[in-house]
């Protein structure tokens, strides 16, 4: 499993009921289904564990939006060159936002394609195991629901339509009615993100 799973092997296999030592679907839970619920639950509330994230934007302009919220800024390189903090740069953490120059003066980053790289750590947890009760129990949700869903063939469950029990994420996944819900709370709680 990966470090930045939401969901620990165990917990995958509680919220798909299995008996104490059923272990055979766990290469298709590591491999597949608990890295996908975490990408689907992401996709609402931003990167869940910490990880190191790297963004190439343009130059000429004074400031880089970051595409996640950031916890820390590692690194930002101007054409191969390593900027100082706080004297070549500055930022905004709650914006989610890169600026060139000093907290007295901005200036341009220098002009090019892909003139500007930042790295950062995205995250709102150090592990999996401090991964907030409410984002734990939607992607226990997303998990039981999608496995049921491939385990009928995609149909909807027996005497339902299919539809109202669900809800969209931004990319497109559907997801249950009440993961959405516990996950509303988290996707304000990236700095930068509402």
């Amino acid at each position: 499993m990966a470090a930045t799973d939401v969901l620990t092997l165990d917990e995958a296999r509680d919220a798909l009921q299995r008996a104490s030592g059923d272990t055979t679907r766990d290469d298709v839970l590591v491999s597949t289904y608990v890295p996908a619920v975490t990408a689907v639950v992401e996709d609402i509330a931003g990167p869940v564990v910490r990880r190191s994230v790297t963004v190439t934007a343009d130059g000429g302009r004074s400031s880089v939006l970051l595409p996640t919220a950031a916890h820390s800024v590692t690194s930002v390189v101007e054409n191969g060159t390593t900027l100082t903090a706080d004297s070549d740069y500055v930022v905004s953490l709650p914006a989610g936002v890169v600026y060139r120059g000093s907290s007295t003066g901005r200036t341009t980053f220098a002009d090019g394609v892909g003139a500007v790289v930042v790295t950062y750590v995205a995250g709102l947890c150090d592990t999996t195991e401090d991964v907030p009760a409410n984002i734990k129990l939607a992607a226990r949700l997303i998990l039981a629901a999608t496995f049921q869903r491939d385990q009928q063939g995609g149909r909807p469950e027996f005497g339902t339509t299919g539809d109202g029990a669900t809800v969209t994420t931004p990319s497109g996944h559907a997801i249950p009615r009440d993961a959405y819900s516990y996950l509303e709370p988290s996707s304000g709680a990236m700095p930068g993100f509402a």
